[in-house]
């Protein structure tokens, strides 16, 4: 007889100086996978954005707590034909384990060497993305922008407690840009962290398709606001296409605004050339899109603007 949701909680370290959120939070997000059809279909989509790899997840069933060669993976998603090994992190980074003959690895990269389905990377906000270059990671996606996906009507009441336990342990998906917000923006420090927070939920989300889009197996940095430029931005790790060297996506406050888009670095010998296929502005020898932030915008509606603004870019740079 398989044990219930309440026997294995019950199972975990009960001294109230040590606090398993990441265990809990793992048992109950596998129970739900399996018993709750809506977060089900939401959580499969936030993991896996790939269509094609996502239908074979379709009725995907999860265990938690399952061993992976020399150690135990979070969490195994299994799909009708493969899996996805799940590590999930709440404020911590991966911890590294000593493999004979390779030295010290980092969990993700450890879990990808086994060979044995796909890794997925399940953090909150606060937590680096692991720099890895495999076809089989399908990217680092966060707590928050899983918050944000679920409907608190449509889920099961275990679903709703779960949404509960994540707003008071800070895993709630960031509030749309209010006008309070756009009107303070350059003088405001709590809009600096939230400009810092939604470019590393956008970047969470655009990572995959970017990896797509350039054929690069690459990994975005956190968001950092430059107190110098007065700009928020979140850069790829060691980008390369063609003409262009560096890329990133930014949030500005300028004058009485404030521009979200899409920055690649391009030389001045091509910049012509390139930029005659999208128009975006120029400056010294970056091109940049600009989108004026409206009030009630939120994350999901900034990372459609990115990616249409990706594919353009990608499109003028093959052309050029």
């Amino acid at each position: 007889m398989s044990e219930s949701l309440f026997t294995r909680l019950v199972s975990y370290s009960q001294n109230p100086n040590k606090r398993s959120i990441e265990n809990f939070l793992t048992e109950v997000i596998a129970h739900l996978v399996n018993t709750d059809k809506t977060f089900r279909q939401k959580f499969v989509e936030l993991l896996i954005p790939d269509r094609r790899v996502r239908r074979h997840f379709k009725r995907a069933s999860a265990l938690p707590q399952q061993t992976l060669g020399r150690g135990i993976v979070d969490m195994v998603l299994e799909g009708s034909t493969g899996k996805v090994f799940v590590e999930v992190k709440v404020g911590a980074r991966e911890t590294e384990t000593k493999i004979y003959g390779r030295g010290k690895v980092l969990q993700v990269q450890k879990y990808l060497s086994y060979r044995a389905g796909y890794v997925a990377y399940l953090t909150t906000r606060n937590v680096p993305s692991p720099t890895v270059n495999s076809k089989f990671f399908l990217g680092h996606f966060l707590l928050e922008a899983l918050h944000g996906r679920l409907n608190r009507n449509r889920l099961t009441p275990t679903g709703q407690l779960l949404l509960e336990f994540m707003e008071e342990n800070d895993m709630k998906a960031l509030e749309p840009f209010t006008k309070t917000d756009l009107r303070n923006a350059a003088h405001s420090f709590n809009f600096v962290q939230k400009c810092e927070s939604v470019l590393d939920e956008v970047a969470s989300a655009v990572e995959p398709e970017v990896k797509k889009i350039f054929h690069k197996q690459t990994a975005f940095m956190s968001g950092y606001f430059s107190p110098k430029y007065k700009v928020a931005y979140s850069a790829i790790r060691n980008f390369s296409y063609r003409d262009a060297n560096e890329l990133c996506l930014f949030l500005e406050p300028w004058e009485e605004e404030v521009g979200f888009g899409v920055s690649a670095s391009v030389t001045k010998e091509y910049m012509h050339r390139v930029n005659r296929h999208l128009e975006w502005e120029e400056y010294r020898s970056e091109l940049y899109s600009w989108h004026q932030l409206k009030p009630g915008i939120g994350p999901a509606a900034l990372v459609k603007v990115a990616l249409r603004d990706l594919h353009a870019l990608k499109t003028a740079l093959d052309r050029a």
